[in-house]
């Protein structure tokens, strides 16, 4: 779609064409729109002047920057069909401390299959927003119409079809470039192909990638360019249609960023809708695009080819002199897992039960290490049963304390969580000794809090198996006159644990690892399936940040 040559689109054609109303200051211009950014300073104004001599001699540098030799279609990976993205009347509202803030304010757009579309914009402009809108990343406060090849999007379907990489480049850096990708085409095409068309393919991506050379090199050795290259090489197993990318280039010198905007544009020209956010690009990668889209405040101000932005800039008034960049008329501002189950790697499920199997060797393992040791250290009998139990009650403990830190882990990051640990811990080891002394001297609103303790439950199993079962009468020293707890008994009485079950306290102990288990799974899922602006980031916990910076 051409903003010259073909009707603008109505967000293009509102903003270009309703002068009289933009003097009302109903409807804002494009000039309004690109001459301040969010700190009012003059976007026009940042722009450096650069002499005549310079900028030709960098472009004369840049056209002779070499490019691979021409490369062959993928041959070897399941075939997908093209699809098209439109989307009209496009908006996005979040919820601030101020009521509601429109992000995205009733655009319109057509990303065609065949070539790569570049979304620019200045800071705040909703570049991010738009991407996540389209990808399917955010989908609470989203008004308007998404459709792929005509049809209205199913988002399960779309999800299936495309594959967002995300600006830092999550992998695997314990792997080589040939198992990352074999790992990834045994987790998502599953099925389609046998073991052998997996290695084909996989070699076959490689050298289409120029990662042949590199295939047993660990990925923590490889280069920004070659990592690059990795993260598109690995969703390219299941050969998706679409391919959403977030600042690709970030962190990478000019004739890397060359050969990583010509990947993907080859990639385009074999049918896939490649769609991407750049920072500031230089004038030969600005031309090397098929398709900008400009945002300005939340409207779309022009759509179109590259080379025909600045002839619609001059017919607003902002005209870009022959010594300055295209790009330069517009400055430019989770992890893992999110990645790889966003692009439909694997099922949250699957990805829950394999972590919770790996980790839980190594917990029983290191418990058993660090609970032999103590039972020891402590001179306790020699009695097979007790220490069992003892090991028994300390790698329970390890498991639901594992939980209770992925539930925390889920929901806050590392910062955030190191506050909030203890601010959880604490009170349960509160209510865990409470009480010690007072025998059944408790008041049962308090004994209905300290059965909410896990570790209340937790230090009860281990009294019991240290001092109960008829264990014989503590050693008194010749020199003490009367040792008040000499009989294991008396002490249990006294604490108040001589009529409880020791059966009993294992199972609550269980009850709580398997709860904690299944609200970590239900706090993950919640995190990668809502947006970043949903409650669980606007909401609930913005409030929280906004009454701790109050006080």
């Amino acid at each position: 779609m051409d903003s010259l040559d073909t009707p603008a689109p109505p967000s293009v054609k509102f903003l270009a064409e309703d002068d009289a109303a933009s003097r009302r200051g109903s409807i804002p211009t494009i000039r309004h729109l690109l001459d301040e950014d969010h700190e009012g300073r003059s976007l026009s104004g940042s722009v450096r002047s650069r002499s005549g001599s310079v900028r030709s001699r960098t472009n004369s540098v840049l056209t002779r920057i070499p490019t691979r030799p021409e490369l062959k279609t993928l041959t070897r990976v399941v075939k997908r069909p093209a699809v098209d993205i439109e989307f009209t009347d496009l908006t996005y509202t979040v919820n601030t401390a101020t009521g509601r803030k429109h992000i995205i304010k009733g655009i319109n757009g057509f990303f065609k299959s065949g070539e790569i579309t570049c979304i620019m914009g200045p800071s705040g402009a909703g570049k991010s927003s738009l991407m996540n809108i389209l990808v399917g990343y955010v989908s609470q406060g989203v008004g308007g119409s998404i459709y792929t090849n005509g049809a209205e999007r199913q988002l399960a379907l779309f999800n299936k079809l495309s594959a967002y990489i995300m600006q830092e480049d999550l992998l695997q850096s314990h792997l080589t470039v040939y198992e990352s990708l074999l790992v990834a085409a045994h987790l998502k095409l599953g099925n389609e192909l046998n073991q052998d068309e997996k290695r084909a393919a996989v070699e076959e991506i490689m050298t289409t990638l120029n990662l042949k050379f590199c295939q047993n090199t660990r990925v923590e050795r490889l280069s920004g360019g070659q990592k690059k290259r990795l993260a598109v090489a690995l969703e390219l197993v299941n050969n998706p249609p679409i391919i959403f990318l977030d600042e690709p280039t970030t962190g990478l010198d000019i004739v890397t960023t060359n050969q990583v905007i010509s990947l993907l544009k080859f990639l385009a020209r074999q049918g896939r809708t490649i769609v991407c956010t750049l920072h500031q690009p230089s004038s030969t990668i600005f031309h090397m695009l098929d398709h900008v889209y400009l945002l300005a405040k939340g409207f779309c101000i022009y759509q179109g080819t590259s080379h025909k932005l600045v002839p619609f800039l001059a017919k607003v008034g902002l005209v870009c002199k022959p010594t300055y960049n295209p790009a330069d008329y517009v400055p430019f501002e989770i992890k893992i897992l999110r990645r790889e189950y966003f692009n439909r790697w694997y099922s949250l499920k699957s990805y829950y039960t394999a972590l919770s199997l790996a980790v839980a060797p190594l917990i029983i393992v290191f418990t058993i290490m660090f609970a032999s040791l103590t039972y020891a250290c402590s001179d306790q009998p020699l009695s097979l049963s007790r220490f069992l139990w003892f090991n028994i009650n300390s790698i329970i403990v390890a498991l639901v304390s594992e939980a209770i830190g992925f539930c925390i882990g889920s929901v806050f990051n590392a910062a955030n969580g190191t506050v909030v640990t203890p601010a959880v811990i604490a009170p349960m080891l509160a209510l865990a000794v409470y009480g010690m002394g007072f025998g059944t001297a408790v008041e049962p609103y308090m004994l209905l809090l300290m059965n909410i303790s896990f570790m209340r439950h937790s230090l009860i199993a281990f009294s019991l198996t240290l001092w109960g079962n008829a264990r014989a009468h503590f050693i008194c020293p010749s020199s003490v006159v009367y040792c008040t707890h000499q009989d294991p008994r008396l002490l249990l009485k006294d604490l108040g644990m001589s009529n409880m079950s020791h059966m009993q306290e294992v199972y609550f102990m269980i009850g709580y690892f398997v709860l904690f288990k299944v609200l970590g799974f239900i706090l993950l899922k919640y995190r990668m399936t809502k947006s970043k602006n949903s409650v669980y980031n606007g909401g609930a916990l913005a409030y929280v940040k906004r009454l701790i910076k109050k006080s």
